[in-house]
């Protein structure tokens, strides 16, 4: 009994760990609340590598490459502190505090730790993600049936957009397209056609509900990919066949919500080729977007390689004031060159090129789930950060898979090496 309780007071744990690195609620209505709390959280985390700084120079415990890298993404924050003050006169503690979300990198030391020293196992990580995945998929979708979005007009929680049905709720919803993720992949290992349940449960909010195309479009990539790589022979007319019937069911609901949201449904993605090809449209964020970005290139033009640095709401109302509405994030790979720069912009996609690596070296747990929904959930993070700025405002979130990925492979090599020294024990010396 006691252990029990124990295993669930871990999951819950690493739930608020995740909820608070991942940022989930700054788009809610509780996100005085969880400002605080991450600020106390990254004095906690500030603390915590201190201590993992003393005991490497203490000899007790050496700094790892791994950790070494990771320190590279502390340096953020003074970068974009620096190309603010020299590109707007911004002082320089406005700077470090504009870029909290990359003190939230330091998560991922305490996260390894606590893997090594086995506080935490993959298993209770995969119960915190599905437990934050479920409590984002029903919170949220409570919140959107009951709570007015006319109320928080004036907050970045709240979009226009007439093709979505006008005023919507732009929450974070990290976790439902990693539940998306685990239990289609679950589906495909087990064959358990009960799977598909939760997986369209989790589809459907983030098609019907969230309607953002960028996250649908990365997040059936980032399944696609999985399937191309693992299951294409296995499943291939199980899988047209179930497809064929998703889809089907996808139109039946648009079809029967009204013409509105069908011809707003196709108009959204026939938006996005008017903008490739520099037509103008008739939705409101893609064309707040098309004007910011026209808004930096002359900027990132006059700083292409260290960037200019992020402005603090707290300093004269930030960009506000000098540039109108902007919220570089939005802008995506765009945004993070406005920013940092392509030097920097580079430095921060380092990150993917590394998981790859250890995806690679990991090949002992190539039908571990919770591995896989890690390593296709890094995918879409990837590909979303082209469009939405995963790696700005959320720093943390890809670098704490990467170093689940890391223990993976760290685990894999220990694999490899207890072989080796069973196969050299079976042949002993005459």
């Amino acid at each position: 009994m006691t252990r029990t309780l124990a295993f669930y007071l871990k999951v819950l744990f690493w739930a608020f760990f995740f909820m608070v690195t991942m940022r989930i609620l700054l788009r809610t209505p509780l996100s005085k609340a969880a400002f605080i709390v991450e600020a106390i959280f990254i004095a906690f985390l500030l603390l915590f590598f201190i201590y993992r700084i003393f005991t490497a120079l203490a000899g007790k415990s050496s700094f790892t490459k791994y950790e070494v890298y990771l320190s590279t993404f502390l340096i953020f924050p003074f970068w974009s502190a620096f190309a603010a003050y020299y590109s707007w006169n911004q002082p320089f503690i406005y700077g470090l505090a504009a870029q909290r979300g990359f003190y939230l990198f330091l998560s991922a030391y305490f996260l390894l730790y606590a893997l090594n020293k086995k506080i935490v196992t993959p298993k209770i990580l995969l119960k915190s993600f599905l437990f934050l995945g479920w409590c984002s998929l029903i919170g949220f979708y409570i919140a959107t049936k009951v709570i007015n979005p006319l109320l928080y007009i004036d907050t970045e929680m709240v979009e226009f957009s007439s093709l979505k049905g006008g005023y919507i709720f732009h929450f974070y919803i990290t976790f439902i397209t990693i539940g998306f993720l685990y239990y289609t992949i679950k589906f495909f290992k087990s064959g358990n056609y009960l799977y598909w349940i939760p997986s369209v449960l989790f589809l459907s909010y983030i098609v019907f509900i969230r309607q953002d195309r960028s996250i649908i479009l990365t997040v059936l990539a980032g399944i696609g990919l999985y399937f191309l790589q693992n299951e294409m022979k296995k499943y291939f007319l199980k899988t047209i066949f179930t497809g064929f019937i998703v889809l089907t069911g996808i139109l039946a609901v648009l079809v029967s919500s009204g013409p509105q949201l069908l011809t707003g449904f196709f108009v959204k993605y026939e938006n996005i080729i008017k903008v490739v090809s520099g037509q103008s449209t008739t939705e409101s964020s893609t064309n707040v977007r098309k004007k910011e970005a026209l808004k930096v290139f002359p900027h990132i033009l006059k700083n292409p390689l260290l960037g200019n640095g992020d402005l603090s709401q707290q300093w004269r109302n930030g960009f506000e004031r000098i540039m109108g509405h902007l919220y570089p994030a939005d802008l995506g790979i765009i945004g993070e060159i406005f920013l940092f720069g392509l030097f920097g912009t580079l430095i921060i996609n380092s990150q993917f090129i590394l998981a790859l690596k250890y995806a690679s070296a990991s090949k002992d747990y190539s039908s571990d789930i919770f591995y896989l929904t890690c390593k296709y959930s890094l995918f879409t993070f990837f590909m979303d950060s082209f469009t939405a700025g995963q790696t700005i405002f959320f720093a943390a979130n890809s670098i704490l898979l990467i170093t689940i990925l890391y223990y993976y492979k760290n685990e894999s090599e220990n694999i490899a090496q207890k072989k080796l020294l069973q196969l050299d024990n079976s042949f002993p010396i005459a």
